[in-house]
């Protein structure tokens, strides 16, 4: 039932509140008095297309705010399929800028145009002449039978296991999702598993791979150090393998008359052996 209406700044309307009570009401006025004018902004209440020449001159925006008593539980699937919260006071309100935007809401929560509809479609049922806007929908006549066939009870019964099949429904549906879910990470897991097994991977193999890795990235420099090096102990003029030898030579001429030199001689032989190792290498 619409209990009340509140206007602002909506074409010549600054401000208005109209309180409906129970029964028949009549609103008469000679043309141009605004009774239009309310029926626009119920229009606007019922979804229609906001327009920005609605809006009161002068003003930022217009409001339009209808309040209905929801007697029974007749519109709660609705809420609830709409996920919104129900309550015996319903407050619909349509706002319009100056520009032309809109916005919609439903006991202060913003909803979509279709909701809007939705919701208002069972609230307001405008009748204009050869024009009727609920006859034609299958849900009015429906209801209109369950009336005349004074079935309510039976709609109510059939109403609350449709509305738990339908709970049924969308948890099969979340189950099914978190099932492929998981499924999904147990075949990724399943693939890392894998992968890591056909790898045979051994203790310290990453810090040996990186030691190799380095060892490759410098190669060229590496061979080139090494050449250098060899070059120096065996270069025919100046190689330390030459020059040793020489030592040697002299050392061991020298032991000849003093007896300590042999250890000397004997120090840097080993020496000498130990760098034809590498020059050999």
């Amino acid at each position: 039932m619409l209990t009340h209406i509140h206007i602002s700044q909506f074409a010549l309307i600054e401000n208005l509140d109209l309180d409906l009570s129970d029964g028949f009401t009549v609103m008469t006025g000679e043309t141009g008095a605004g009774k239009s004018i309310i029926m626009g902004a119920l229009g606007l209440i019922m979804g229609e297309r906001a327009d920005s020449k609605a809006v009161r001159s002068g003003a930022t925006k217009s409001v339009v705010e209808a309040e209905f008593i929801l007697g029974n539980n007749r519109l709660k699937p609705i809420f609830q399929q709409l996920e919104l919260d129900y309550q015996t006071e319903c407050i619909i309100r349509r706002e319009v800028t100056a520009t032309g935007k809109s916005r919609a809401f439903v006991n202060d929560t913003p909803v979509t145009l279709d909701q809007l509809k939705t919701i208002s479609s069972q609230l307001i049922d405008i009748h204009s002449q050869y024009e009727n806007l609920l006859l034609n929908t299958s849900g009015f006549q429906l209801r209109i039978v369950d009336t005349m066939a004074r079935t309510g009870k039976e709609l109510a019964k059939y109403q609350d296991i449709y509305n738990r099949y339908n709970s049924k429904v969308e948890e099969l549906v979340r189950l099914r999702k978190t099932a492929d879910e998981w499924r999904t990470e147990r075949d990724y897991a399943q693939f890392q598993f894998d992968q890591l097994n056909d790898a045979s991977l051994a203790e310290n193999e990453q810090e040996q791979l990186e030691a190799e890795m380095e060892t490759l990235g410098h190669a060229e420099e590496i061979k080139t150090e090494l050449a250098s090096a060899l070059a120096k102990l065996d270069d025919e003029q100046y190689g330390i393998l030459v020059r040793l030898k020489e030592a040697l030579q002299s050392v061991e001429h020298a032991s000849r008359y003093m007896q300590e030199a042999e250890t000397l001689a004997s120090r840097i032989s080993s020496s000498l052996i130990d760098l034809k190792d590498m020059d050999g290498d």
